[in-house]
């Protein structure tokens, strides 16, 4: 999976936000941390936006944060 599949499936689908497991259940490969890379890439160049989110967990011990990363075509 490389940074091109990830570059023509965001470019395709311009107006929509997908986090980093949706786009590897889209593009049907199991290596998520090769998306977060070309996803880290493509931000540096300001070829794509990206929006957090911090989730808290209440049933957790403690306060336990997930970051969501939702990434969009900025074309």
């Amino acid at each position: 999976m490389g940074q091109q599949e990830v570059f023509d499936f965001l470019s395709q689908n311009k107006n929509k936000w997908f986090s980093v497991n949706e786009l590897q259940e889209k593009l049907k490969t199991t290596n998520a941390r090769s998306i977060r890379e070309a996803i880290n890439r493509m931000y540096k160049f300001d070829e794509i936006k990206i929006k957090e989110f911090k989730i808290f967990n209440p049933k957790a011990r403690g306060m336990h944060r997930h970051r969501i990363v939702k990434v969009k075509y900025n074309g």
